[in-house]
């Protein structure tokens, strides 16, 4: 993401799928348009898996460690990719 693009407020969600999913009492998540968001290969993360909850949600795990990095929630957040703040190299230039 560049500065240019439209980001929202970090999120605090400590609901009991987002504590399953991470293993945490609570995650840092952030939105972001799904215009702007593309997801790019990398050296450490090659693909990504999808696991369809039961609230229709769409959770990204990285296919070869594992980490949640993102989700989609068409009913709650239409438009909108919610990617783990943590994820970030940098996480502080998103404050």
């Amino acid at each position: 993401m560049t500065d240019a693009e439209p980001i929202h407020p970090p999120t605090l969600c400590c609901c009991r799928m987002c504590q399953k999913c991470l293993g945490a009492p609570a995650g840092l998540f952030m939105c972001v348009d799904r215009e702007n968001f593309t997801l790019t290969s990398t050296a450490e993360v090659k693909t990504c898996e999808t696991w369809h909850t039961t609230c229709r949600n769409v959770r990204m795990f990285c296919s070869k460690c594992g980490a949640h990095f993102a989700f989609e929630s068409p009913t709650d957040l239409p438009g909108m990719v919610t990617v783990a703040v943590c994820c970030f190299d940098d996480p502080s230039k998103y404050p």
